[in-house]
C-alpha cells in the first residue's frame, strides 16, 4: 500500500480521483459491506441472455445495480447472483481508501487512483504524461492505508 500511495502522491493533482471495487462472495458479505459503505453500488451476476427482451425497468435491482440501502433483504434474492460486484467511483483522493480497505475483509478488491499527471523528466527524455497516468492496487484481506 505504501508504494502505491507514494506513486499516487507523486502524480497527484487537485483534480485526481479514486475509485474502489470489490467482489463479494456471499449475501452476508454484501450486506456487511453495504452497511459500512452505503453510497457504494452493488451489481449481481446474471445468466447470459437471462433478461433478453425484458425491459430494463423490469429487471431486478440487484442485476442492474443498486446502492447499499436499496439492496434486497431476502437472502433468496442473491441466489444465482453471486459474486456481487461493489464499487464506488470517482471519489476525492483520501476520502474512501481507509474505509474501503477496512471493510473489504477477505474479498478481492481494487483501488484505482486516476487523473494523475507524471511530471516532465527531460534528463530521461520524458515529456510528462497524463493520458495514462494512474495507479491501481489489487489485493485481498484487511489492511490499512497507513497515511
Amino acid at each position: 500500500m505504501s508504494a502505491a500511495l507514494h506513486l499516487m502522491n507523486f502524480g497527484r493533482r487537485e483534480y485526481s480521483e479514486v475509485s474502489v471495487s470489490a467482489e463479494l462472495r456471499s449475501a452476508a458479505e454484501v450486506r456487511r459491506v453495504a452497511y459500512e459503505l452505503p453510497g457504494a453500488w452493488f451489481r449481481g451476476q446474471e445468466e447470459f441472455g437471462e433478461f433478453d427482451a425484458v425491459p430494463f425497468e423490469d429487471q431486478p435491482a440487484l442485476v442492474v445495480g443498486v446502492q447499499g440501502p436499496g439492496l434486497p433483504t431476502d437472502p433468496s434474492a442473491y441466489e444465482g447472483r453471486l459474486p456481487v460486484e461493489c464499487s464506488l467511483l470517482d471519489q476525492p483522493v483520501g476520502s474512501i481508501e481507509d474505509a474501503f480497505t477496512a471493510v473489504t475483509g477477505p474479498n478481492i478488491g481494487e483501488i484505482r487512483w486516476a487523473s494523475l499527471c507524471w511530471p516532465d523528466a527531460p534528463e530521461a527524455g520524458f515529456g510528462g504524461e497524463s493520458k495514462h497516468a494512474a495507479v491501481t492496487l489489487l489485493g485481498a484481506g484487511r489492511s490499512s492505508c497507513g497515511r
